[in-house]
């Protein structure tokens, strides 16, 4: 599996995994789905995402709910969401499931660096 980052396009800026590929590219697949992530401003998914994506992968580690989720600073969030995705990636066999899932929620849904 990899993912290739686009000079442009509509997805703003990443491609769908190759799933003809084997997985030794992980290393290169997460540094490219945080580059998206700081390239887009994205942070995390908002908190209904979030525990949605949290309930289907099981990536792990909690993230922030309801109350916790204010006191919760942006990076933290987003220190604790690209902790997830590597734990998808070198302890599960989902990450590929997890990165089609993120890219496929709507802008609205993200939290975005201000």
């Amino acid at each position: 599996m990899h993912l290739e980052i686009m000079a442009s396009g509509d997805n703003r800026g990443c491609r769908s995994f190759d799933e003809n590929t084997g997985g030794d590219n992980i290393p290169r697949m997460l540094a490219a789905f945080q580059a998206h992530l700081d390239r887009t401003g994205k942070v995390c998914p908002r908190p209904w995402c979030w525990r949605r994506f949290y309930s289907l992968f099981k990536p792990g580690y909690e993230p922030p709910w309801l109350s916790s989720w204010w006191a919760t600073s942006t990076r933290d969030k987003k220190d604790l969401f690209l902790k997830q995705m590597e734990y998808l990636a070198w302890q599960t066999s989902h990450f590929q499931e997890a990165y089609q899932f993120l890219m496929k929620i709507d802008e609205g849904q993200w939290l975005f660096n201000k």
